[in-house]
């Protein structure tokens, strides 16, 4: 089968669709992409090339894993994409889908979307939406020679070191919620305790509280894997996921996750793999609405239960959770290993069009 696969460069977007390549590849599929070279950002659509843009339009499926609201650019620039097998990719993060995104979608022939949270939410305005998970693996070997040296720098080479991964501007990570969790957990526990919060996209200054560190460079993916391979635990006070790739990515290196327990992390997270943290729902907030208009005010999304965090915070500090766990967290990278993974895809690939 011929498969032409448009990347976004938003670095989530950007990740998957990379380990969705190697698995349609792996199958044996003609698979060509916007990528001008492997490690460079994707090419955009107005200097695409004439033969690329002649392989999208003779190729049996264009798999656009991007934003749905740049849509209406890519069908403007590939117009053929009207009377082709034309699949989206898209993750979404609330119970609600967003109305912005649902005349995008309307034009294309199917949906895929990582998560059954997800799914529930979009299916119902699109002719077919499939669940496709993300892949989970130890992405590299870790850097682990950088990491100690970069804690002994910073003097936390003896801390304990709790992990989270966001878009620190987006209040949909919750990373308030987080500082607020961690500076209890100081107070409650003797064990000494840091906070690294590794950005993306914008660095917000976060290393001014005490036992915080912070890390907004960009990092190779063997840096990455350092970071994952090297914390105690990772932590996530988000209000909401499409899946969580954070996350599961410190479960594929057998760290504890400590995570709101709802929406699309609930796909691998629950009770004996991981350390899912109770929560109430409650309006989403004005500042997302505001920063992000795909968000309305009548949708909701989780408030996690601040004291129960803590409280499980200082049980993975102080070494009080099953030592099993690390063994049952690392089972992921079997359940959403590039094998389950490309299996998946062949099965959507085999689907007739709808």
């Amino acid at each position: 089968m011929k498969i032409f696969y448009y990347l976004s460069s938003y670095i989530s977007h950007l990740a998957a669709g990379l380990d969705y390549l190697e698995c349609l590849r792996a199958l044996g599929h003609e698979v060509r992409d916007n990528l001008a070279a492997r490690g460079d950002p994707p090419v955009t659509l107005r200097v695409l090339p004439e033969a690329l843009c002649r392989f999208a339009r003779q190729a049996d499926a264009v798999i656009l894993h991007d934003d749905p609201l740049n849509f209406e650019n890519i069908f403007a620039v590939l117009s053929f994409l009207e009377d082709s097998r034309c699949i989206a990719y898209v993750p979404w993060e609330n119970e609600i889908f967003s109305p912005g995104y649902i005349p995008p979608l309307q034009r294309v022939s199917e949906v895929w979307t990582c998560s059954e949270f997800s799914r529930a939410a979009i299916g119902p305005h699109v002719r077919r939406c499939s669940l496709l998970p993300h892949l989970v693996r130890r992405a590299a070997e870790a850097d682990t020679s950088w990491y100690r040296k970069w804690l002994r720098e910073q003097n936390a080479q003896n801390d304990f070191i709790f992990l989270s991964v966001l878009d620190a501007v987006n209040p949909r990570k919750n990373l308030c919620g987080l500082l607020g969790a961690f500076s209890l957990l100081r107070r409650r526990t003797r064990r000494p305790v840091r906070l690294l919060i590794k950005q993306y996209r914008a660095n917000v200054e976060v290393d001014t509280m005490e036992g915080v560190l912070n890390l907004a460079e960009t990092l190779p993916r063997e840096r990455m894997a350092a970071l994952y391979a090297g914390c105690g635990a990772y932590v996530s006070a988000h209000h909401a996921e499409g899946w969580g790739l954070g996350i599961s990515s410190a479960m594929a290196y057998g760290k504890p996750a400590i995570a709101t327990a709802y929406s699309g992390n609930m796909q691998f997270m629950n009770e004996r793999n991981s350390v899912p943290v109770p929560y109430s729902m409650a309006p989403v907030s004005e500042e997302m609405v505001t920063r992000i208009p795909l968000f309305t005010p009548e949708m909701l999304w989780a408030e996690p239960d601040i004291p129960a965090l803590v409280e499980a915070m200082r049980t993975a500090a102080e070494g009080r959770l099953p030592p099993d766990l690390p063994v049952r967290a690392a089972e992921i990278t079997r359940a959403f290993g590039p094998e389950r993974i490309s299996d998946r895809l062949r099965e959507l690939l085999d689907l007739p069009r709808p």
